[in-house]
């Protein structure tokens, strides 16, 4: 009887201790993988600068083989992508949907499209791969004849935004510090044009023979509206359509124009709002190839930084340089600057310039020092530091350097 109690006491010992092994063994193999959110994020911020700073190779690269098959080309076409913005994002277990606001810009002909990009993120396995693309135009920015127009939805009637004749006939030149006299604004043509994340404002341009005029338009979400009598009959040769009468009584919706700037022997290669859409960076090139950058305040007109180009004359930007070496500046007319000592914030810029450069630029203004709880800009030297001649490399990396200063408590 005590033998069958000791055997019965060491089966429940062993089960016991069977069951309490079982049990950590089962819980030391629990491993959580959880989906990394801002790891995936970045992926879909990564495609993005690829196909903006033009290496598709680098793109590809960041999609599932199956997303690769069910495209020709994952390409721009005609249209680039200028800038873009993060509107909102939905998680799931191991994937998760990222939508953007794309403004794209064609390089052939004055037109803006405001587009809402979804971009896929799967985990699959121990990677972080794109799985769909897909796009929705939103609206439409275009010129037709002496008239720029927007079209909202694809299908519907296009509105008025504004008409040569409506461009101010002139304006002040942010080079002159002390406005006492306006300049002739030129009217010939539209040329670049920009629209903002939301579409609600529009940078627009307009030239002549040897001047560029830019300004930005606020435009209101409405239906096409009509001023007066719109009904009158065509004759019997058919000239007085009713679409030549629609379009010669229709009603602008730009209910504000905010004049910027006029500028000289130049032309405009870029239109970027911040995502508050209260500035705009004007990327432009001289008559003599240099690229400048001008940041504007979108609402009431007055240049925001312009400190490049006062410190610095034609000779900063070398645009036929290919190599870097003594012969490379022979014959270039330089000027010395004595930068005064200064705390300096550096950031560093990645692709293709100069659209890299205006990108971080632009946060810098719109982003940096309105969030800064520490920092305000200096007036100072601004300068920058390129690491080579090969501009186009979409890895190029340049450094801008910004003048700070603490804020007063």
């Amino acid at each position: 009887m005590k033998n069958k109690r000791a055997i019965s006491l060491c089966m429940l010992l062993f089960s016991l201790f069977n069951f309490t092994a079982c049990e950590k063994t089962e819980n030391a193999e629990v491993k959580v993988d959880l989906f990394d959110n801002e790891k995936a994020l970045n992926i879909s911020k990564d495609y993005l600068f690829n196909i903006k700073n033009g290496n598709i190779d680098g793109a590809n690269k960041l999609c599932t083989d199956e997303l690769l098959k069910g495209n020709v080309n994952i390409g721009e076409g005609i249209s680039k992508i200028s800038s873009f913005d993060k509107e909102k994002s939905i998680e799931g277990n191991n994937f998760a949907y990222y939508i953007y606001n794309i403004i794209r810009t064609s390089s052939t002909e004055p037109k803006s499209d405001l587009e809402s990009l979804t971009i896929k993120v799967e985990k699959i396995e121990d990677q972080y791969l794109i799985n769909g693309v897909k796009s929705q135009s939103k609206k439409e920015l275009f010129v037709d004849g002496k008239y720029l127009r927007i079209l909202e939805e694809e299908g519907s009637n296009s509105n008025l935004v504004m008409s040569l004749n409506s461009v101010p006939k002139d304006t002040y030149v942010s080079e002159n510090d002390i406005m006492l006299y306006k300049a002739k604004v030129p009217n010939e043509a539209f040329g670049k044009v920009g629209l903002s994340f939301t579409g609600k404002k529009v940078a627009i341009s307009t030239k002549g023979q040897e001047q560029v005029y830019i300004c930005v338009a606020n435009i209101e979400d409405s239906i096409t509206t009509f001023v007066g009598d719109n009904s009158a009959a065509s004759d019997g040769n058919g000239e007085n359509t009713m679409s030549q009468l629609e379009e010669l009584f229709e009603k602008p919706i730009a209910k504000k124009i905010v004049s910027l700037d006029l500028l000289k022997d130049c032309q405009i290669n870029n239109f970027i709002f911040s995502k508050k859409e209260d500035s705009l960076a004007v990327a432009y090139s001289k008559g003599n190839g240099v690229r400048r950058v001008n940041i504007y305040n979108a609402n009431e007109g007055d240049i925001i930084s312009k400190a490049i180009n006062e410190e610095f004359n034609e000779a900063v930007a070398l645009p036929s340089v290919t190599t870097i070496g003594e012969s490379a500046f022979s014959g270039c007319s330089f000027k010395s600057v004595t930068i005064p000592a200064n705390t300096y914030a550096v950031f560093t810029s990645k692709g293709k310039m100069p659209d890299a450069f205006i990108d971080t630029y632009n946060r810098i203004v719109t982003e940096f020092f309105p969030q800064s709880s520490k920092y305000e800009y200096a007036e100072n030297i601004e300068f920058e530091v390129y690491s080579s001649a090969d501009t186009q490399n979409p890895n190029y990396e340049c450094e801008i350097w910004i003048a700070v200063k603490e804020k007063a408590e």
